[in-house]
């Protein structure tokens, strides 16, 4: 009789310890699945800030070359301005030619006088004429090849 309550008892002790393995391999496959699923929800976040960051680029780049063909295009239509002024006379074509350099040489001759004078509002006179002289400067004397539209 003792044998045989201690085939129920080990037979209960086996089951109730098959049920505890299976919990416990249960909540292991649980935590294996949240860990994968943590890994890809961490993949899917890196991938959505690698996509936004090629977004942000991309649009950064639009822009720059748009504003590369508008100055592009103005320069281009400056220099049409200047080269088609039509019929007139050569001295008139001369004058019409000059004027932007004259322009840029009497800015120069103006900062110099500036910069040799002492005045109350030196500093801002100095500002504005200097920001006309670089600009007359570099417009005539920059880098003046037009770029090839691609």
């Amino acid at each position: 009789m003792l044998a045989l309550i201690g085939t129920v008892l080990a037979g209960g002790a086996t089951g109730l310890l098959g049920s505890v393995f299976s919990s416990a391999i249960g909540l292991f496959k649980d935590w294996r699945k949240e860990k994968a699923d943590q890994a890809a929800f961490d993949r899917e976040i890196q991938l959505l800030q690698m996509q936004s960051d090629i977004a942000i680029a991309e649009s950064e780049n639009e822009a720059k070359i748009a504003m590369e063909a508008a100055y592009t295009e103005m320069r281009k239509a400056s220099y049409d301005h200047d080269s088609k002024v039509g019929r007139t006379s050569i001295w008139v074509n001369d004058i019409l030619r000059m004027v932007r350099p004259s322009l840029t040489f009497i800015l120069i001759i103006l900062v110099g006088v500036i910069y040799l004078t002492e005045d109350a509002h030196r500093a801002e006179i100095t500002h504005s004429v200097l920001y006309m002289m670089s600009s007359a400067v570099l417009w005539w004397f920059g880098d003046r090849a037009l770029k090839n539209n691609k």
